[in-house]
């Protein structure tokens, strides 16, 4: 069994839900887990602005920050082309 790595795949609220504070409560609770379980490094991408805050208050590094108007599927952008894709890495 490795446990090296997590990886926060998404983090999903209600649009009935939002300003609560539930996805920065699901990250701390998560990386509680996770620490309990002996994983080693945990990573995450998002576009999302309040992800994007929210790892950053739970200690994330930014690894890279890529532009939507460089990720293209089938030569066509299925995001709005000013947002941003970071990647987040944070060791334990």
């Amino acid at each position: 069994n490795d446990n090296s790595l997590v990886y926060f795949l998404t983090v999903n609220v209600s649009p009935n839900f939002e300003g609560r504070g539930i996805s920065q409560r699901m990250i701390s609770l998560s990386m509680e887990l996770i620490k309990q379980r002996g994983f080693k490094v945990v990573e995450a991408t998002t576009g999302s602005p309040v992800m994007k805050h929210i790892f950053e208050k739970n200690g994330f590094k930014k690894v890279v920050e890529i532009p939507f108007r460089d990720y293209l599927v089938n030569g066509i952008s299925p995001v709005p082309k000013d947002k941003l894709y970071t990647a987040w890495t944070k060791d334990l």
